[in-house]
C-alpha cells in the first residue's frame, strides 16, 4: 500500500508498514494487523514485537487509554493478537502505535535465523527472530534497562549485548559457557535515526541453550604470553585461557601489565588492586586484540606469589619507531618496561593522583602518564633532563588493516610513581614559568607605557592645536606684511608707472596726438590691471575661504564670483587624494588660478574654461584650459600690452618652485599648467 491510500483504507500487513517512507508514516495511516508476539518489553505501557509472517514491527502502547481495557491479563510472548492503530516514524524503522489490542489465541514463535554479527549490523533483520552463538564473557545490569545483559563473544572476536528481559536464578552458570541464544534483533540508533548498534532481546533464560559448559579456572589451558591468541586456532574455542607473568605496572583504572622474558600483555580486571608490583600472578581471561595487540580481558586472578619487577630495557625513539620490524617479537617493545632519557617540557596535573609529563626526545614529543603524581619533587620541573622507567605503549597506524601494513606512529609511557624518575640534570633558572612571569611583567610595563604614550599623544594633540592657532595668527601677521609689500612693490610701482604714462601723454599732446592717444591707452590698461591686483589683494585678506574650504573650495568660491558674467562657462574638477600643502603654497596657487580664470573670462572670447586640480603622491598639478582666441606667448619676462598678469603668474610659480608651462597660439585657445613637486617644496 502506498501513500495514495484513502483515509478509510487500512494497512493490513507488517511488510506494508515497514515499506513506508518517513513522510508517509508521519501521516499516521490507519493499520489493522494480526500476528504473534515474539517478545514483550517490561513496563505497563511498554510495547512488544509483532510478527505476522511477512515481517516484524515494534508496537507501542504509550497512547492507549488505561493501557488496554479489552485485556483481562498481560500479554505474553507467543500470544496471537489483533492490533489496530496508526503508523509513526519510529527510530530506525517504521513503528505502530496501538489504539486497541485483542488476544485471539496462542501460537508459536517464528523460526529463528542463524546469523553472524555482520548480518545483524546490516539492518535488514531488525525485529526478526535470530539465533546467535558464542561464549558468554560477563553478566551486567544497567540502570535504564531492567533485566540482565549478557556480553556474548561471537566468532570473529565480535561482542554482542544480549538482554534477558525477565531475570532468572543462577545466571552465573552461563559465564564462560559456549551457548546458542534465540531472540529478537533490535537496533540502537542516534537522534538522526541512523543505525549505530544492535542487540538481541530474549524473554527469559529459556532462550539460552548451552553448547559447552564453562570450565573451572584451574582446568583452562595454560599458555605463555606469546601464545595468547593461539587457543582460538588450536582448540576452536572462545573460552577463557590461563597464563602467567610478573606484574610490571598497576593502574587504578582497572588494568595492569604482566611480563615474562619475551612478551608483555595488558590484563583488564575489576580488581587490579589485588596485586602488587613484582607479583608472579596466574590469571584467566579472554584473549582479544585491542590496539592491534593481544590483551587479556574479563580476567580473574587465581594464583599469586612473590616475585620481582621485570628489568627495564633502555630504548630510544629510533629503537621503538624507526627500527620497527613487524613479525619479530624481539623488536616489539609494546607493553614492556623500558627506560629512556628525555627533557621535561611541561607538566599537566589531571588530579591529585595523576599527571602527564610532556617530554622532548630526539626531536619528538612524548607523553608520560604518571600515577601517584600529585606530589612531584621540586627537581622534577620543566627544563630538567630525566631518566624514566615505565610501560611502553606503542601507537599504530589507524588505517590498519585496510593498509595491509602495520607501522608505529608514536608511543607513550605509563610511569608507576615519581620513584621511577631520576633527575639527570637540574633545569636552568630561566624556566618557561619564569620566562612567562617575566613576559607578564614586561607586558604590564608595556601596558603602562602604552597608556602613558596615549596620554602623551593627547597632550601633544592639545599642544598642536595651540601651536596651530598661534601659527595661524603668525600667518595672518605675515600676510599683512606681505600685503604691505605688495601694495608697496606692486600697486605703488603700477601707480607710479601710470603717473609717468600720464605725464608722457601730457607732454606729447602738442607734438603728436597719435603718441598721446597711445600713451593714454597704455595708462588705461595699467589702471585696469592695477584695479584687478587691488581686488585680488583684498581677496587674499579673506583667508577664511582657504581655512574653511581648502584650496579647491577657495577656487570654487573665487570662480563663483566670475560666473555672474554668464560666459564663458567655467568647469572645475579636483582629482586624486587631497593632502595638506601649507598656507603659503595654497595662497600662491589660489592667486595663479584666479588670475588664469579672470584672463580666460575677460580676454579669451571662448565658450568654456576648464580648471583641474590633480593630486598625486609626489606632486600637485594645476591645469587651466580655455577654447578662446589664444595669443602669442611672450618670451621670458617680456610684457605684451594687456598681459601684465603673466608676469605675476611666473613670479608666483618661481616663488613656490613650481614648473610653469603656458601653451597658446592665435585661434587655438590657451593652456596653462603649474606643477609643484612636494619633495622640492620648501615652506617659509
Amino acid at each position: 500500500m502506498g501513500a495514495a491510500a484513502s483515509a478509510d483504507a487500512r494497512i493490513t500487513s507488517v511488510k506494508e508498514v515497514r515499506s513506508l517512507t518517513k513522510e508517509q508514516a508521519e501521516q499516521r495511516l490507519p493499520v489493522a494487523l494480526k500476528g504473534v508476539i515474539t517478545v514483550v518489553f517490561k513496563g505497563r505501557a511498554a510495547g512488544f514485537i509483532l510478527n505476522d509472517g511477512t515481517s516484524a514491527v515494534f508496537v507501542s502502547r504509550y497512547e492507549m487509554e488505561n493501557d488496554n481495557p479489552s485485556l483481562d491479563e498481560p500479554i505474553r510472548a507467543k500470544d496471537i493478537v489483533e492490533v489496530k492503530g496508526v503508523t509513526i516514524t519510529g527510530g530506525f524503522s517504521r513503528d505502530v502505535v496501538a489504539s486497541s489490542i485483542r488476544r485471539v489465541g496462542v501460537g508459536k514463535l517464528p523460526e529463528a535465523l542463524p546469523v553472524r554479527m555482520d548480518d545483524l549490523l546490516g539492518g535488514e533483520l531488525d525485529c526478526q527472530m535470530v539465533k546467535v552463538t558464542g561464549v558468554i564473557q560477563s553478566i551486567e545490569r544497567r540502570e535504564k534497562f531492567p533485566g540482565q545483559w549478557f556480553i556474548l563473544r561471537m566468532k570473529g572476536e565480535r561482542r554482542l549485548a544480549v538482554m534477558i528481559i525477565n531475570e532468572g536464578q543462577d545466571a552465573g552458570r552461563f559465564i564462560d559457557a559456549e551457548v546458542e541464544i534465540t531472540g529478537v534483533n533490535t537496533s540502537f540508533f542516534n537522534e538522526r535515526a541512523e543505525l549505530i548498534g544492535v542487540s538481541v532481546q530474549a524473554q527469559d533464560l529459556s532462550a539460552i541453550h548451552i553448547l559447552r559448559p564453562s570450565v573451572a579456572g584451574h582446568l583452562t589451558p595454560l599458555v605463555s604470553l606469546k601464545d595468547l591468541m593461539e587457543p582460538l586456532e588450536k582448540h576452536g574455542t572462545f573460552g577463557r585461557i590461563r597464563t602467567m607473568g610478573n606484574v610490571s605496572f598497576i593502574s587504578p583504572d582497572g588494568f595492569f601489565y604482566i611480563q615474562d622474558d619475551d612478551r608483555a600483555v595488558k590484563v583488564t580486571t575489576r580488581h587490579p588492586n589485588h596485586v602488587s608490583l613484582g607479583d608472579r600472578v596466574e590469571v584467566i581471561g579472554y584473549s582479544e586484540v585491542e590496539r592491534y595487540f593481544a590483551e587479556l580481558t574479563g580476567a580473574e586472578i587465581i594464583g599469586k606469589a612473590s616475585g620481582t619487577v621485570p628489568g627495564a630495557l633502555h630504548v630510544t625513539h629510533t629503537d621503538v619507531i624507526k627500527n620497527w620490524r613487524p613479525g619479530y617479537s624481539r623488536r616489539s617493545f609494546d607493553g614492556k618496561r623500558v627506560r629512556m632519557e628525555a627533557r621535561l617540557e611541561k607538566i599537566a596535573i589531571q588530579s591529585t593522583d595523576t599527571a602527564t609529563l610532556y617530554l622532548s626526545h630526539e626531536g619528538n614529543l612524548i607523553s608520560a602518564a604518571l600515577m601517584n603524581g600529585g606530589d612531584l619533587p621540586g627537581k622534577i620541573r620543566p627544563g630538567a633532563v630525566l631518566s624514566l622507567e615505565g610501560i611502553c605503549v606503542v601507537e599504530l597506524n589507524k588505517a590498519w588493516p585496510a593498509d595491509n601494513w602495520i607501522y608505529p606512529t608514536g608511543f607513550s609511557l605509563l610511569v608507576q610513581s615519581p620513584a621511577d624518575i631520576n633527575v639527570l640534570k637540574v633545569p636552568a633558572w630561566w624556566t618557561p614559568e619564569r620566562i612567562w612571569t617575566a613576559f607578564g611583567i614586561a607586558a604590564t610595563l608595556g601596558s603602562v607605557a602604552t597608556v602613558w604614550v596615549m596620554l602623551l599623544r593627547q597632550q601633544v594633540a592639545n599642544q598642536t592645536k595651540l601651536i596651530r592657532k598661534q601659527t595661524m595668527n603668525e600667518a595672518v601677521a605675515q600676510e599683512r606684511k606681505r600685503m604691505a609689500r605688495e601694495f608697496h612693490d606692486t600697486l605703488e610701482q603700477e601707480l607710479a608707472g601710470l603717473s609717468i604714462q600720464l605725464d608722457s601723454a601730457a607732454d606729447a599732446v602738442p607734438a603728436s596726438a597719435t603718441f598721446a592717444l597711445s600713451a593714454l591707452e597704455e595708462a588705461h590698461t595699467m589702471l585696469r590691471y592695477t584695479r584687478t591686483e587691488t581686488r585680488r589683494s583684498i581677496w587674499d585678506l579673506r583667508a577664511t575661504a582657504l581655512q574653511k574650504k581648502g584650496l579647491f573650495g577657495a577656487i570654487e568660491w573665487s570662480a563663483s564670483q566670475m560666473r555672474e558674467s554668464g560666459t564663458p562657462k567655467i568647469h572645475l574638477k579636483c582629482s586624486g587624494e587631497v593632502r595638506e600643502i601649507g598656507p603659503r603654497l595654497e595662497t600662491h596657487l589660489l592667486r595663479i588660478s584666479t588670475e588664469c580664470l579672470a584672463n580666460a573670462v575677460k580676454h579669451s572670447g571662448g565658450s568654456s574654461v576648464e580648471l583641474e586640480l590633480s593630486y598625486s603622491p609626489d606632486h600637485l598639478e594645476l591645469t587651466i584650459l580655455d577654447d578662446g582666441q589664444g595669443f602669442t606667448v611672450p618670451a621670458g619676462n617680456e610684457i605684451m600690452a594687456g598681459h601684465f598678469g603673466l608676469r605675476g603668474i611666473r613670479e608666483r610659480a618661481k616663488q613656490i618652485g613650481a614648473e610653469l608651462t603656458i601653451s597658446s597660439s592665435p585661434g587655438n585657445g590657451t593652456k596653462i599648467t603649474v606643477m609643484v613637486t612636494f619633495s622640492n617644496l620648501q615652506e617659509s
